[in-house]
């Protein structure tokens, strides 16, 4: 492993940045994939599996109910310790 970690303010910032657009992006596409699954087992023109749909959807339900909440609380988490690493970084930067 590296001795030193050369990046400036800027950069730091920017890594913040691009992180919090990944997670929003990855947020999003949980949220796409749960509507169109949604949509694929309930609607008149959808895939539906006899006995299966009934779970599907509650599985789906489960998804937008206890797991994506967590996941949006563990990029929350990962944000701020991204954050308060930036901070350090650019007041050992100036302390030094």
């Amino acid at each position: 492993m590296a001795d030193y970690f050369n990046a400036d303010q800027d950069e730091m910032n920017s890594l913040g940045e691009k992180i919090t657009a990944i997670h929003l992006q990855e947020i999003e596409t949980i949220k796409s994939l749960n509507t169109q699954l949604r949509e694929l087992m309930t609607g008149a023109d959808g895939f539906h599996a006899d006995g299966l749909s009934g779970y599907i959807v509650e599985t789906l339900d489960l998804l937008d109910v206890s797991v994506q909440p967590i996941i949006e609380q563990k990029f929350s988490l990962t944000e701020q310790a991204i954050s308060s690493f930036i901070g350090v970084v650019n007041n050992l930067d100036t302390l030094c």
